[in-house]
């Protein structure tokens, strides 16, 4: 059975952590289809961005029809609902663009009438469009589309074949609006097969086909709106031939990979899997073998599958076939669209694999599905998940042993959701079942507390939360003081003052966590200052940085922060502050002090009913010691000044508000038009007061005196001699 896709291009401190896909598990399967009737094998599934999904698949009732059934996310999933009729199974296509309108497409099995169903999020039925296919010569053309993407704006593409040669694609710029159609690629005496298609958010695609030896491929430029002419992928790639099995995918950037399976030129039938990357710019790059070609015909790479996330991770993997069909494994590389390099082959699954497909999240957590033979000679479909880490997680069987053949097509949002569907012949009857992995913790809103947050007094704490694809079956509390709790609201009364951090942790039915916590400082009416710490740098006697003051309010209001020296105040801020803990940065004058100063913080209301606090905090000084007053002049300990005539001996004083540790140098420099010149230096001790002096020997200028210790200059001073 050939393989047709549907791809989707894809102070209250709150925290929220989410697991990776590892910690989650699958889910289903869920029935979604009337179990009286027999759905055709090729149910296809797609989850819109916003994690909205579309299942459509074609049953036996009422002489033939097509059923969707849509799911809202967080939602349920809605009674199948007749959307068109057919007396011959089909294929039936669907997308979901990111505000969950949905798309379906459909030919009937000759070809000649393609339907559309657009059914928009909030309409209750969907509208359907026939159209009829002509070629560019206006000619009626029959056409089966095998292939529909919906990017999260709701643009669109499709394509399929029209007879041996044709190519046909149908275009559709916004969710709702019309595709336009024509028959564009192929049109030759030569049969083009497997037409493929990809899309990315911007609206830039690509088509892919073979005719005869040669892979062909059509950008879709996003600005022009139109796909531009054919490159041959594989030209030049040498020792390979008769390319098939091809799959694409096209990433944020415009970067594109193409999968497929040539076999070598002259061997023995064995076929092994290749890519080809191009970048927006540049030519293709095409690469074969990337998977072990056998001596024997019956070793071979079939059915290839690319995706691509946001960021360019990519994946391709194939069925690498065996003598036996117990033989046959899933296979695939991890690469990058962004540069088309892949790395080693890693096994998916082992045993009796048949047409895997995959689908990559954002943050590379990677989902695949697969047909699986089993040594009853029966079928299960199976998935399984990869974590961002590489590590392949279990198997998951999707649905019961089966003869009919269903062909698993993973579908993702790309943000972790992913979802599969399957019709398994359980003996007359085939239902449509939906298995599921959601690696996504819930949406959990920031804590919200209601109350006085005093000592005694009920406190409320609550949280919303939902999930787009799982139930909630637990949300539990821990307050912080030993006492738990459980429900999306709770109450809780503090026994005692303190600062307590209250906890919430979510979790859904597939496993995922999602924790919020608040830091909760419960107050008996008296303001608080738990923390007062500078966090001081050093720069030439001057400092930068702040005073960091941590305390409670236990009422919202306005507090003013005094922080003194002795009598002195040298800093004053003032603040509205909510009632609760808080935390503050305030910034340092560049003229403050080493020293041991007092923080006080006081309130705008009358002591009766906020205290205030305070405590002590130093500010230490540097090695270099603190320099507060410097003085050029002409005499020994003279008075500073600006200006000095006729001398030739210049003094320089440093009074040190804190002193250094170490010895100390003084340098002495002139500056005359420009240029500096080195007069001479003497090594100090360290001291309360440190002096020294410069011979200019009759010359004229700036004179600069710079006090140092080990070659960080401390302070420094200039006078001009006239």
């Amino acid at each position: 059975m050939g393989r047709l896709r549907v791809i989707l291009a894809a102070a209250i401190v709150a925290l929220i952590a989410a697991p990776g896909a590892g910690a989650a598990v699958w889910q289903g399967p869920v029935p979604i289809s009337d179990a009286a009737f027999s759905a055709w094998e090729t149910p296809r599934i797609s989850i819109g961005a916003s994690g909205d999904a579309a299942a459509v698949w074609w049953d036996d009732a009422a002489g033939g029809r097509v059923l969707l059934a849509r799911r809202p996310a967080g939602g349920a999933w809605s009674t199948p609902a007749a959307i068109g009729d057919s007396a011959s199974p089909l294929t039936a296509l669907t997308g979901v663009d990111g505000a969950g309108n949905v798309t379906a497409v459909w030919s009937n099995s000759v070809g000649t009438v393609t339907t559309i169903a657009t059914w928009p999020a909030a309409a209750p039925a969907p509208s359907l469009t026939t159209l009829n296919q002509v070629d560019d010569t206006m000619t009626f053309q029959p056409a089966l589309i095998s292939e529909l993407v919906v990017n999260p704006s709701g643009t669109a593409i499709m394509t399929g074949k029209s007879g041996m040669s044709n190519l046909a694609m149908g275009y559709r710029t916004t969710a709702t609006g019309a595709f336009a159609f024509s028959l564009r690629f192929g049109i030759s005496s030569v049969a083009t097969e497997e037409p493929h298609i990809a899309l990315n958010d911007a609206g830039s695609g690509v088509v892919i086909y073979r005719s005869g030896n040669t892979i062909w491929a059509s950008r879709l430029s996003a600005a022009v709106g139109s796909f531009g002419p054919s490159d041959a992928v594989n030209a030049g790639l040498l020792g390979a031939t008769s390319p098939q099995d091809l799959s694409v995918a096209i990433d944020q950037a415009g970067d594109i990979l193409i999968g497929f399976t040539m076999a070598e030129t002259g061997g023995l039938g064995s076929r092994a899997v290749g890519t080809a990357w191009r970048s927006p710019t540049g030519d293709w790059v095409p690469q074969w073998p990337l998977s072990t070609i056998g001596a024997l015909a019956t070793f071979t790479a079939t059915n290839t599958s690319v995706a691509v996330n946001r960021s360019g991770t990519a994946i391709l993997a194939w069925t690498q076939a065996g003598a036996t069909p117990l033989d046959s494994s899933a296979s695939a590389r991890i690469g990058s669209s962004l540069t088309g390099a892949f790395g080693p082959i890693e096994r998916i699954n082992d045993v009796g694999v048949y047409a895997p497909s995959v689908a990559i999240a954002d943050d590379g957590t990677i989902a695949a599905s697969w047909e699986q033979d089993t040594t009853g000679g029966a079928r299960i479909g199976q998935a399984r998940a990869r974590t961002p880490a590489g590590v392949w997680g279990d198997t998951r069987t999707l649905d019961p042993p089966h003869l009919a053949d269903t062909e698993p097509v993973m579908a993702g949002d790309g943000h972790g959701h992913f979802a599969t569907v399957t019709s398994p012949d359980a003996g007359g009857t085939k239902q449509v079942l939906v298995s599921f992995l959601d690696t996504v913790a819930p949406a959990v809103s920031p804590v919200a507390l209601a109350g006085s947050a005093l000592a005694g007094d009920p406190l409320s704490l609550s949280v919303t939360a939902s999930d787009k694809w799982s139930t909630i079956p637990t949300i539990a509390w821990n307050f912080g003081d030993g006492a738990s709790g459980a429900g999306l609201a709770v109450s809780h009364t503090y026994a005692s003052a303190g600062a307590y951090t209250a906890s919430v942790a979510v979790t859904d039915a597939a496993g995922n966590t999602a924790t919020g916590q608040v830091v909760i400082a419960v107050a008996a009416k008296q303001s608080t200052l738990t923390t007062a710490k500078f966090a001081a740098k050093w720069k030439q006697s001057r400092v930068k940085g702040s005073l960091l003051v941590i305390g409670t309010a236990p009422r919202a209001g306005s507090y003013t922060v005094d922080v003194t020296k002795g009598t002195t105040r040298k800093i004053h801020a003032s603040f509205d502050l909510p009632a609760g803990a808080f935390s503050k940065t305030i910034k340092l004058p560049a003229k403050l002090l080493p020293g041991n100063y007092h923080v006080a913080l006081t309130p705008s209301f009358p002591a009766t009913q906020v205290k205030p606090a305070g405590r002590d905090a130093k500010l230490a000084a540097p090695v270099t010691g603190v320099v507060d007053n410097v003085a050029l002049s002409g005499k020994l300990n003279g008075p500073a000044t600006g200006t000095l005539r006729n001398l030739n001996t210049v003094y320089a004083t440093f009074h040190f508000a804190a002193v250094p540790r170490g010895k100390l140098t003084v340098s002495w420099f002139l500056t005359v038009k420009g240029k500096r010149t080195r007069l001479g230096s003497a090594s100090k001790s360290p001291a309360v007061k440190v002096g020294s002096f410069a011979l200019l020997g009759g010359k004229r200028g700036k004179v600069t005196a710079v006090i140092s210790r080990k070659g960080v200059v401390i302070a420094q001073a200039s006078v001009k001699v006239l």
